[in-house]
């Protein structure tokens, strides 16, 4: 949340993208997160591995007990409370979002506060990736955060239709993911990501076949 907020007001008040601001800030807070460890925990045992690639199948073994009652996987039940937030959040503010999001000045304009939302969006955003964070580990966050909603984009032709046709590939890719994980005895969540990079060129690739095939047609 820290991290979302101080990207934006970068991004505000020092008037940089919002990409270079995300960078500066990221790469300011990894920086000082090895000087931390090296200071305090340098005799700490932690697994690059498990937080650049997590480990899907070790999420069942780390579970909430309630007195003498095993309720389940911790993972499990943040990201289902996550989801469970951001479904109601969208749902009642579908509208408020898509005006924000591309239309500012007429959302100003209609008494909508801009910032609020704004930040409402990118408090969302942080909530999911950090739960997700311990269950998959980094790269497949990143990985499934921007290749689904990539390959939605070139498909889609509404708002909603990208976010039914992004969730849509995500699972694809998480049920092909996993199918291949356990074919060749591999990373989860390298698979995954793996399968998602691979299912956006196939749709890159099939589009500008489409596109080739049509100025074919139409010189002839």
């Amino acid at each position: 949340l820290l991290t979302a907020w101080l990207s934006n007001s970068l991004h505000r008040i020092g008037k940089l993208q919002i990409d270079a601001s995300m960078g500066i800030i990221f790469t300011w807070f990894f920086a000082m997160g090895v000087i931390l460890i090296t200071l305090f925990a340098g005799q700490v045992d932690i697994d690059q591995e498990c937080v650049l690639y997590g480990e899907v199948a070790f999420a069942p073994f780390d579970t909430i007990v309630f007195g003498s009652s095993n309720i389940g996987p911790r993972a499990f039940w943040a990201i289902l409370m996550i989801f469970v937030l951001n479904l109601v959040i969208i749902v009642v503010a579908f509208n408020r979002f898509k005006l924000v999001s591309f239309h500012p000045a007429l959302a100003m304009s209609l008494g909508i506060s801009v910032t609020f939302w704004h930040y409402v969006l990118m408090t969302m955003v942080s909530l999911t990736t950090v739960a997700s964070f311990d269950a998959v580990g980094a790269i497949l966050v990143v990985a499934l955060l921007v290749i689904p909603a990539s390959t939605a984009y070139l498909l889609a032709t509404s708002l909603k239709g990208m976010l039914i046709i992004a969730a849509l590939y995500a699972q694809i890719s998480v049920l092909i993911g996993y199918a291949l994980a356990t074919y060749l005895d591999s990373n989860i969540a390298a698979s995954v990501g793996v399968v998602a990079g691979v299912l956006l060129l196939l749709t890159v690739g099939v589009q500008q076949y489409q596109k080739k095939r049509g100025q074919e047609i139409i010189s002839a």
